[in-house]
């Protein structure tokens, strides 16, 4: 008898659902990082204040508030 990776009884997981989830974790990996990097990017390289991160920050989160108030919830 082989030996499968599903328990006998189980379907096994669409291959879709796999790649889908996979896509998904790439993604918010990609922005998760490029949250950490770009403010790090500008305070080693650039020499950033503080003052100069904040409006950084704002500028980033700046398109998600404009575009909600015509999108909506």
């Amino acid at each position: 008898m082989g030996s499968s990776a599903t328990p006998p009884g189980q379907a096994p997981a669409p291959t879709f659902v796999i790649d889908l989830s996979s896509r998904a974790t790439a993604s918010q990996l990609g922005e998760h990082a490029g949250l950490l990097v770009l403010p790090l990017f500008a305070v080693l390289t650039l020499d950033a204040g503080a003052g100069q991160l904040g409006v950084l920050r704002a500028v980033g989160q700046a398109p998600i508030l404009l575009l909600s108030l015509f999108v909506g919830p």
